[in-house]
């Protein structure tokens, strides 16, 4: 094989970069590869080029793979502030190229100084494209991430819920993925009386928004949204999202989604409301999250990306 992966840490957005890649690569581990003998072994054995996750070892394995004459690739997934330029800039002239999971982290290369020519997003490609097998319009479920904290946004959804249930009662939420309090979200429920409103649905992938037809991303902070939400665009879902910078990539105004001010459960509550009372305006947005994801999230269109950078 003529290229290596070196394993990222378990970042939502680059890990499943790393594990397509992966798929027809080598794949080394980082504790391997700082013992630079399974580097050498795999230079000799004609490996030419090496992609890196990123990680606390990711610039001392570039450093190992340029001694090795490696050509070196990064999937780099940087933070929403913007970085000091001292600590990122001189490290990150070591890779040929960038592979960036988002557009919030191609912002953090190229706040540091990286030209725009040596950094491309590749989105994760989903499992769902192509497969929309939408709920019934109906009823109006939605789902949201509950790897969100409640207290950065979760808790407001479910106060939004409570909202909801005397105008639209057949409103239902879904909570899936890594849920990371569900007996804190059950007391709340009990108190908010939204017992028979709300289904967990703890999961270690994403089949389950493949059971709602509006996806939900209340988060009250600037971060990297769940990697769910690309699920749910796949699937063809309208979305109603919270104003915040890391959002803006993926959520247009009335065009694929609803977007409305963090911790208002009010503002939140009434954007379900409208979606209910309205199943077409439901299926609009959706389309428009479909189109996007045939463009962006599909195996192909990621394999042309990567096979135009690997070249």
């Amino acid at each position: 094989m003529n290229t290596i992966v070196v394993n990222s840490q378990s970042l939502r957005w680059s890990r499943p970069l790393a594990d397509r890649i992966g798929l027809s690569s080598k794949k080394i581990s980082a504790l391997h590869a700082i013992s630079i003998l399974p580097l050498l072994i795999e230079r000799i054995r004609g490996a030419r080029t090496i992609v890196i996750g990123p990680g606390r070892l990711q610039y001392i394995i570039t450093i190992i793979a340029k001694i090795l004459f490696f050509d070196v690739l990064w999937i780099g997934e940087g933070a929403h502030s913007k970085p000091k330029h001292k600590a990122v800039a001189p490290l990150s002239r070591f890779p040929r190229h960038i592979i960036a999971p988002n557009q919030a982290s191609e912002a953090h290369f190229l706040h540091s100084g990286i030209t725009s020519a040596r950094v491309t997003v590749i989105y994760p490609p989903t499992e769902h494209t192509n497969k929309r097998a939408r709920p019934s319009s109906e009823q109006l479920i939605i789902g949201c991430d509950g790897s969100i904290p409640i207290k950065e946004g979760l808790g407001s959804l479910l106060q939004s819920m409570a909202l909801v249930r005397d105008i639209a009662s057949s409103v239902k939420l879904i909570i899936g993925g890594s849920i990371r309090d569900i007996d804190r979200i059950n007391w709340i429920a009990r108190q908010l009386k939204l017992t028979n409103s709300i289904k967990l649905a703890p999961s270690q992938t994403d089949t389950w928004v493949s059971e709602a037809n509006v996806y939900a991303l209340p988060q009250c902070h600037d971060a990297t949204p769940p990697l769910s939400l690309l699920s749910a665009m796949s699937l063809g879902q309208a979305i109603i999202a919270t104003d915040q910078l890391s959002h803006r990539e993926f959520i247009e105004q009335n065009k694929n989604g609803i977007v409305v001010e963090p911790n208002n459960p009010e503002m939140f509550s009434q954007a379900i409301i409208n979606l209910a009372r309205n199943p077409e305006w439901v299926a609009e947005l959706g389309a428009e999250n479909a189109r996007f994801a045939e463009a962006h999230l599909t195996q192909e269109i990621f394999d042309k990306k990567l096979a135009f950078i690997l070249q």
